[in-house]
């Protein structure tokens, strides 16, 4: 199983020289916020206070790594072992695809 840690990164414009490549380490950007404003100061996100609509996001750095065995078997199989995000199975995607046509009748 994997884990991530992520950073935001006080630059906006990624370049090859400040988001340097390594191994399980990949970067986001281009994100724009639409109704709030990011502080760069304090590093977070605050509510709009200029006649501006969107404001773009600082670069997030993702790094991933294999969790220990030790981390694994902590694990009870919750879902937020997952973040919420357990994964679909054939049935419930079969049950989605049902649900939106019937919606769409």
């Amino acid at each position: 199983m994997i884990k991530n840690s992520f950073e935001v990164l006080d630059i906006v414009d990624p370049t090859p020289d400040n988001c340097p490549t390594g191994p399980n380490v990949a970067y986001m950007h281009g994100i724009w916020l639409e109704g709030a404003a990011w502080d760069r100061e304090n590093r977070l996100m605050v509510e709009q206070t200029n006649s501006m609509i969107y404001d773009k996001f600082p670069v997030i750095k993702i790094v991933t790594e294999l969790m220990t065995q030790k981390e694994m078997d902590a694990l009870d199989g919750s879902l937020s072992d997952f973040e919420d995000n357990p994964p679909l199975s054939k049935k419930d995607v079969k049950e989605k695809i049902e649900h939106d046509e019937k919606i769409k009748e």
